[in-house]
C-alpha cells in the first residue's frame, strides 16, 4: 500500500506515462503475435505438432534473450534511445509481414522460424531500450518503484494480449485466417508504440553526449 502514492505520482508525470504506454502497447501486441504463432504452429489440428516441433518453438522464443541481451547496451549507450524505440517498433511491424506471408501459405519451414526469431530479437532490443530510458523520466526513490512496476505491468499486458488474441482468433473463424488477423492486429500495436515514442525529444531518453563520448573512448582503448 505504501507504493500506491508513488505510483500515483509516477502517473502524473507526462514523460513516464508516454514511456509506460509504449511498453504496455508494445507488449500487448507481443501477446497477439505469440498467440498467433502458438495457434498456427502448436494448436493447429491439421499440423499435429510433435515434441520436437514444440521444443524448437520454445527455443525460438527464448533465444533472443541470450543473443540480444549481452550486446544491447553497447548500442543503447551510443544511439538516441528515442530513435531506437521509434525505428525498432516500426521495423518490428515491417518484419511481421514475412511472418504473415508464411502463415498465409502454410509455411512451417526455416523461413518462418527465422522471421519469428528476428521479430522477437527486435522486441528484446526494444525492452532493453525501455529499461535504459526509465532513469530519464523518473528520478530518486521513485525509480525503484518504477523499475518494479513497468516490467510487471508489461508482463500482465502480454498475458492479456495473448488471452484476448486467442479469443479474437475464434471470432475470425480460427485456423490460419484467425492467426493472420492476430498478426495484423499486432502490427497495429507496434506502429502505435512507435507513434507514442515519437512524442519524446531526440535526446530526452538518453544517452547523454558525455556518456556516448566516454564509451567511444573506452572502445578505442580496448580495440587499440
Amino acid at each position: 500500500m505504501q507504493a500506491l502514492p508513488v505510483v500515483r505520482e509516477l502517473l502524473h508525470r507526462k514523460d513516464f506515462r508516454a514511456l509506460y504506454s509504449t511498453r504496455l502497447v508494445g507488449q500487448f501486441g507481443d501477446g497477439f503475435f505469440q498467440a498467433a504463432l502458438a495457434s498456427f504452429v502448436l494448436f493447429s489440428p491439421e499440423r499435429e505438432p510433435n515434441a520436437a516441433a514444440i521444443a524448437v518453438a520454445f527455443g525460438i522464443l527464448l533465444l533472443p534473450y541470450s543473443l540480444i541481451g549481452p550486446f544491447a547496451g553497447v548500442f543503447l549507450d551510443r544511439w538516441s534511445r528515442r530513435n531506437i524505440l521509434v525505428r525498432a517498433n516500426l521495423l518490428k511491424a515491417i518484419l511481421t509481414i514475412p511472418v504473415i506471408a508464411a502463415v498465409l501459405v502454410g509455411d512451417e519451414s526455416v523461413f518462418l522460424g527465422f522471421s519469428v526469431l528476428v521479430v522477437l530479437g527486435v522486441g528484446r532490443f526494444i525492452l532493453a531500450g525501455l529499461s535504459a530510458s526509465l532513469p530519464h523520466v523518473v528520478a530518486g526513490k521513485e525509480l525503484i518503484t518504477a523499475n518494479a512496476l513497468t516490467p510487471t505491468s508489461g508482463t500482465i499486458a502480454f498475458v492479456i494480449g495473448a488471452t484476448t488474441g486467442l479469443g479474437i482468433r475464434e471470432i475470425f473463424g480460427g485456423g490460419d485466417p484467425g492467426s493472420v488477423a492476430l498478426l495484423l492486429f499486432s502490427m497495429g500495436t507496434f506502429i502505435s508504440a512507435a507513434l507514442i515514442s515519437r512524442t519524446f525529444g531526440v535526446l530526452a531518453l538518453g544517452p547523454s553526449h558525455r556518456l556516448s563520448h566516454t564509451m567511444v573512448e573506452s572502445l578505442r582503448r580496448v580495440t587499440g
